[in-house]
């Protein structure tokens, strides 16, 4: 499957989960890991700190998981990891 062909079945996705997510409960960690699909550093981010504050117990392996490599030298990101330990 091609780049874009992933990226618009992506964007469909969010857009049909944040209509959902009214309904249904969808947490941080996983808005995270769908923006980290997207390679959104900014909204990635956005969410691992959500994810952090209501303590999500995903998070312990963050700093390792080939997901968020991306995003891996971000500030925010380090102190999400450092902060977890």
């Amino acid at each position: 499957m091609r780049w874009r062909e992933r990226r618009r079945r992506l964007a469909r996705f969010a857009s049909n989960s944040s209509a959902s997510a009214v309904k249904k409960y969808i947490s941080s960690y996983d808005w995270a890991m769908l923006y980290a699909g997207f390679y959104d550093k900014q909204k990635t981010l956005g969410w691992l700190e959500k994810a952090f504050a209501e303590r999500n117990g995903r998070l312990v392996n963050i700093a390792v998981h080939p997901r968020f490599a991306f995003c891996a030298r971000k500030r925010a990101f380090k102190i999400c990891c450092v902060a977890w330990d």
